[in-house]
């Protein structure tokens, strides 16, 4: 089994009707996993928790159109931006000049279709909502 494969499993222990009540074998075999189980999802809750906001965003922008559409360079720019940082503490953080900070803003503000911080915000918070209109 491939690792890409292990993110994708789940376990269902939900049953209908028609299957009745779990066996006996069936308990016993869920009592000898319950451990892994419970260690496992506690190991998942741990690792959401102590990521930090810069890998929130990081992951963010990795996985979802459009902040994947931007090149690395103006996706670690405008976290940045989300992160508080002013131009000059980007520049700083990156190693770049001023003036290249400036224009990595600028064409990830021109390919997300926005002029301003503030839309920037309200995409991430957008996308951090979910889907709206499915009650």
């Amino acid at each position: 089994m491939r690792d890409r494969d292990l993110d994708r499993r789940h376990l269902n222990f939900y049953r209908i009707t028609a299957q009745g009540r779990f066996s006996d074998a069936e308990r016993v075999r869920l009592q000898t996993i319950a451990p892994a189980i419970g260690a496992s999802v506690a190991r998942h809750f741990q690792q959401a928790s102590t990521a930090t906001p810069d890998q929130n965003l990081a992951a963010l922008f990795a996985t979802r159109v459009p902040l994947s559409a931007l090149t690395p360079r103006e996706q670690e720019v405008c976290r940045r931006i989300l992160l508080g940082f002013s131009s000059e503490a980007i520049s700083q953080s990156l190693g770049i000049s001023l003036h290249s900070t400036l224009t990595y803003r600028k064409r990830a503000y021109q390919r997300l279709g926005i002029s301003s911080q503030n839309e920037l915000f309200s995409i991430v918070l957008g996308l951090l909502a979910g889907p709206r209109g499915l009650n």
